[in-house]
């Protein structure tokens, strides 16, 4: 009888779900960026 040792590997849904919420987190990043540089540009161009 042969025992069979599997490795410890992420699964691929893990893997999925990571790159998905780097998408996400990059995403809000871009979209709020215009928004906290509105103040600062009506401030220096009127």
């Amino acid at each position: 009888m042969t025992v069979v040792a599997r490795t410890k590997r992420f699964h691929y849904a893990w893997v999925i779900a990571a790159i998905t919420f780097l998408v996400l987190l990059a995403a809000a990043g871009v979209r709020t960026a215009p928004q906290v540089l509105i103040k600062p540009l009506e401030q220096e161009f009127g």
